[in-house]
């Protein structure tokens, strides 16, 4: 999977064909204080989505002539030797059950499961969908741009709202959310060939620091979207793009409702290397989901100077376990104790899945 940076030549000369430009960031590695500088060559618009392999700021600069990682953009179709074939996202996708309590029952998480029980209890949580363009409006202006500036920043509010309508008066509605007489979530979804896609979401702003109330609302929406699902006869429910990384927030949450991932379609493919004497450490700090799309594989790894709570390792081993992962690569470092006792946690998450063990 991995080898020494000698297909470096090849795939640097591949890139600059296509042109591409690098270079070097410089930092510590996620969780530690450990030095780590990467290489990357690749769309510079994407450099900043792997500010999360590094722990606080990151410094640019020229490439390194000796990088503890590199991370390539492919233009070809094929990894080459030596390396790991890594697409930073995937697309996920629920399948659409034949009962909103089978879908209910699909959810992997038994507390989450308890509260869509809850909302489709509870007779004061009514849902409302509506084609209306100022329904859409209200939603945008009432819901989704003042929760997303509130909870991410301005920066993560990217909407173009002209664009938006044009498309929601083609194949959109608006899922609105109330409680009692108050509106207190929506979302924007559009109907496709086959799938109904999630494309945006908003609660009001009482919820947002109050973690249980958001938690509460955040069922009742994804119930009403599981009955809009069945009710427009939507064979997925499409939840979009998220971070191909085990410990992504977004990746955990969408893992939990069921979804089967995939590479998503017309994002970059990179090829990534890792220094051998670092693999423990780097995958212990960064886990994720590399392969083709027809196998997708999880790579994770075990280091005693790793830092992670037992309430972080045990989602990570969750998502490990995945029906879309057909293959676990697993790299530790350490005593024989401790990286026995790494598998076999493991290999109680996964049931007899194969798990390919590297000792560095």
């Amino acid at each position: 999977m991995f080898d020494t940076p000698g297909q470096a030549l090849h795939q640097l000369r591949a890139s600059l064909r296509g042109g591409l430009r690098g270079c070097s960031w410089r930092g510590a590695l996620a969780g530690s204080t450990l030095p780590f500088t990467l290489n990357y060559l690749g769309p510079g618009a994407m450099a900043g989505e792997f500010d999360l392999l590094f722990e606080g700021a990151a410094h640019r600069g020229r490439p390194a002539l000796r990088p503890d990682a590199m991370l390539v953009a492919a233009p070809f179709s094929a990894c080459p030797p030596g390396w790991l074939r890594f697409n930073p996202f995937l697309q996920a996708s629920v399948p659409v059950a034949a009962t909103v309590a089978e879908q209910i029952s699909a959810v992997g998480s038994k507390p989450h499961r308890r509260r869509l029980h809850a909302a489709e209890r509870d007779p004061a949580w009514r849902f409302e969908t509506s084609r209306e363009v100022d329904a859409c409006h209200r939603f945008l202006h009432e819901l989704h741009r003042p929760y997303v500036t509130a909870r991410f920043g301005t920066h993560a509010l990217t909407l173009d709202e002209p664009t938006l309508l044009e498309h929601f008066l083609r194949e959109g509605l608006v899922l609105s959310v109330h409680h009692g007489d108050q509106l207190v979530a929506g979302a924007l979804l559009f109907l496709g060939p086959g799938g109904l896609k999630y494309e945006r979401n908003g609660f009001q702003l009482d919820a947002i620091d109050v973690p249980h109330l958001l938690a509460e609302r955040t069922a009742a929406l994804e119930l009403g979207v599981f009955r809009a699902a069945q009710q427009l006869g939507a064979r997925t429910i499409e939840l979009g793009y998220c971070r191909a990384f085990l410990d992504d927030g977004l990746f955990t949450h969408k893992r939990r409702l069921g979804a089967v991932f995939s590479r998503a379609a017309g994002t970059t493919a990179y090829a990534l290397w890792v220094r051998p004497s670092l693999r423990a450490r780097f995958f212990a700090a960064v886990p994720l989901v590399a392969g083709p799309p027809e196998c997708l594989e999880a790579h994770l790894g075990f280091s005693p100077d790793a830092t992670g709570d037992s309430a972080q390792e045990h989602a990570r081993l969750r998502n490990v376990a995945m029906p879309s992962v057909r293959r676990v690569v697993a790299w530790a470092e350490g005593a024989p104790a401790q990286v026995h006792a790494f598998c076999r946690s493991l290999e109680k998450e996964l049931s007899g899945r194969p798990v390919q063990l590297h000792l560095s």
